[in-house]
């Protein structure tokens, strides 16, 4: 629906997997995506709530939006 409204959604798939994994991981992971773009929304949903905030520290971000934390 976000790509049909003319808008770029990115999915970042964290590794929930891999026990050594820790919210250092998914930060970075959600860095990495976020990286160059402009005037994007991060939309965190359950344990991405944790990463999330932690990504919006270290990158600029327009708003965030908890969905389910």
């Amino acid at each position: 629906m976000l790509e049909d409204a003319g808008l770029e959604a990115i999915p970042v798939d964290l590794p929930g997997d891999d026990e050594s994994a820790g919210l250092e991981v998914y930060t970075d992971l959600v860095v990495r995506a976020i990286h160059g773009r402009t005037n994007t929304v991060l939309v965190a949903q359950s344990l991405g709530g944790f990463t999330a905030a932690l990504a919006c520290a270290r990158v600029s971000v327009r708003m965030l939006v908890f969905v389910t934390p």
